[in-house]
């Protein structure tokens, strides 16, 4: 290794450690945030992470827990979440530091390719020191459930880097890069769908560097790629089977419109990326306020500002090809988000966490180009320093608003404050903190703003619950019947009424109710469980051992139905089923004495008077910890 080499080696370790350093600096903050938002409603109360054996059924079924609906099918995302949860069980500082593991790699890839298409080391360590840096991705990892940007970026990268190298190689060099690509390719979009994109990207890298890889663009190479996209639009329609659409505000909106609005999308971004003040959740921005003609100024300016800069770079002289191919890279990785096929929203940070690789490429490039004139070499370098620090303080003071659920409720409603999704959930803060009267206060904002739309029922139904915790029976059951005028086909309306028949003991009632709940929602393994747990108290075995069936069928993790259907079979004489539910719910749930105390019992009626010893005796031991 020449003198040359060893220098070159040590600049690139040098840049590598500045990048980690950095970037975890940036986030190290965040590492002690709480669960939020989505995070309660896809990890804290979603009992399908709760076993690794549940994964492979995870790409057979919609993604959110069984009370919640909706198109949002990403099975490795929830994967990654069961590993989670088989590490961390509930502590939210393992998660936050996978995202953050996720975040780190992801700019260090960043790093190897541009290095790999510029050979330009100054500029591929800037893209991904900014890239690890702006806050405007703090919504995708300081916020948990926002993961799948990262981790979808992750496979992306991969495979991307993998097509590059494979179309250089020969021989089974090639064939295993190529390979490795599709595999990426099929992890990123089973973590996340925009990713389907990606082979748009691939055509990109062909299109400007064409003279580097002279078999490059075959249409057979593109093939597997192809079919990887119709296994998973084929799986995913297969596990989305009678979902139907999310229905939200954005799908009523003509796509004439929403293109109109696309031109002030993109400079929206831009604004984002360039000044990243404000940063919040839940923009609402264009969903109530489209562009519905080619004369209004919001599609004038914005597309005026947008084919200026395009031709700008196309007359460029002596332009490179980094700055093509990274502006070009921001337009493709946005195009899954301009509402060509209508989504939840116009505008959100999140999006931005793989486009804005485009637009960091750019930003290096062009203060590269500065750099290059000796009189104010010295000023970008010190522009640039005080551009990343400036970055990093934002990303910390951004990471400290997602501190606290309240105060991040709080300071997106100033930004939001018409949002129900707010009023709600700050509400629910209040509630768990015991501040009645506040979530109250929310609740009925909520419904201020929504008293008939399609989410009214569950503002009803938070009152109800809220008054019922309160003693206001009254006015919870007041408030039940009105969710159910307003949405009879909610099915945790009639769980929930089950739920409190079922605490009052009129469980004849809370069987009719959890009954009602099932005809609309029959693949609900809860509601299966809370049916049999009716069915057992009102002293029906055989009714409620049926159910407690359905509902393992559905979910086999179900500890309480394992428990009690153990205990059924125990009653009916059936020593060897029982045993067998008590043997899963030990694997379930191996520290919960009551378990031990029921085998032993079988234990003994069985004649194995040792084992059931042995079971008791380790009842015992759980219960003096």
């Amino acid at each position: 290794m020449t003198h040359q080499d060893r220098s070159r080696d040590i600049s690139s370790l040098l840049a590598v450690a500045v990048i980690i350093f950095t970037g975890a600096a940036a986030y190290v903050n965040s590492l002690l945030n709480p669960f939020i938002w989505d995070d309660i409603a896809l990890i804290v109360r979603n009992f399908h992470i709760g076993d690794l054996g549940y994964v492979p059924r995870l790409f057979l079924e919609g993604s959110y827990h069984q009370d919640i609906t909706g198109n949002f099918y990403r099975p490795l995302l929830m994967a990654s979440f069961a590993l989670d949860y088989r590490y961390w069980g509930l502590e939210p500082f393992g998660y936050h530091l996978v995202n953050l593991f996720l975040h780190l790699s992801n700019a260090l890839l960043v790093y190897c390719l541009v290095w790999l298409l510029s050979q330009k080391k100054n500029i591929s360590f800037l893209t991904a020191l900014l890239f690890a840096v702006h806050p405007v991705h703090t919504e995708a990892v300081t916020y948990i459930s926002g993961r799948g940007d990262p981790l979808a970026a992750f496979f992306s990268l991969l495979s991307l880097l993998c097509f590059i190298k494979f179309a250089g190689q020969e021989g089974v060099k090639r064939a295993a890069f190529y390979g490795l690509s599709v595999v990426f390719f099929g992890m990123a979009v089973f973590t996340k769908e925009s990713a389907l994109i990606l082979p748009a990207f691939f055509a990109l890298y062909s299109a400007c560097f064409p003279e580097e890889k002279p078999r490059f663009s075959r249409t057979v190479f593109y093939m597997p790629f192809l079919a990887v996209i119709a296994l998973f639009l084929y799986i995913r329609h297969l596990a989305l089977a009678g979902i139907g659409d999310d229905g939200s505000y954005i799908s009523t909106i003509p796509m004439f419109y929403r293109l109109l609005t696309a031109p002030a999308v993109i400079v929206e971004y831009i604004k984002i990326l360039v000044v990243p003040a404000g940063l919040h959740m839940e923009r609402m921005d264009f969903i109530y306020n489209v562009v519905t003609s080619v004369k209004d100024p919001r599609f004038l300016v914005p597309s005026v500002f947008l084919v200026s800069s395009a031709l700008a770079i196309a007359f460029l002289r002596n332009r490179p090809k980094m700055l093509l191919f990274g502006t070009a890279w921001f337009m493709i990785g946005l195009l899954p988000f301009m509402n060509i096929i209508p989504i939840n929203a116009f505008v959100a940070e999140h999006w931005l966490y793989f486009p804005s690789i485009g637009f960091f490429i750019v930003v290096s490039m062009l203060l590269g180009r500065l750099a290059q004139f000796r009189s104010i070499k010295l000023c970008v370098k010190a522009f640039i320093l005080v551009l990343v620090l400036m970055l990093s303080a934002l990303t910390i003071r951004q990471n400290h608003v997602w501190g606290d659920p309240v105060s991040f409720y709080k300071y997106t409603l100033s930004y939001s404050p018409e949002s129900t999704r707010l009023h709600t959930n700050l509400g629910i803060e209040y509630f768990n903190r015991g501040l009645f009267d506040k979530a109250e206060n929310e609740y009925m904002e909520s419904l201020r703003l929504e008293p008939n739309g399609k989410n009214t029922a569950y503002h009803l139904l938070n009152l109800a619950a809220l008054y019922y915790h309160q003693g206001r029976e009254d006015e919870a059951f007041g408030a039940y019947k009105r969710a159910i005028a307003a949405d009879p086909l909610v099915p945790v309306t009639y769980a929930n009424l089950g739920d409190i028949y079922y605490r009052k003991g009129k469980y004849k009632d809370s069987v009719s109710m959890f009954r009602k709940a099932l005809e609309i929602a029959p693949d609900n393994a809860a509601y299966w469980n809370g049916l049999g747990n009716a069915y057992l108290a009102d002293k029906m075995d055989p009714e409620a051992g049926e159910a407690y069936e359905k509902a393992i069928a559905i979910y086999p993790y179900l500890l309480d139905s394992r428990v009690n259907l153990g205990g059924i079979y125990a009653r009916r004489g059936d020593l060897v089923a029982a045993l067998e539910e008590y043997k899963v719910a030990l694997q379930i749930a191996p520290d919960v004495p009551e378990i031990y105390t029921r085998v032993s019992e079988l234990c003994s009626r069985m004649g194995a008077h040792e084992q059931a010893k042995y079971f008791s005796d380790r009842a015992k031991e759980l219960l003096t910890k």
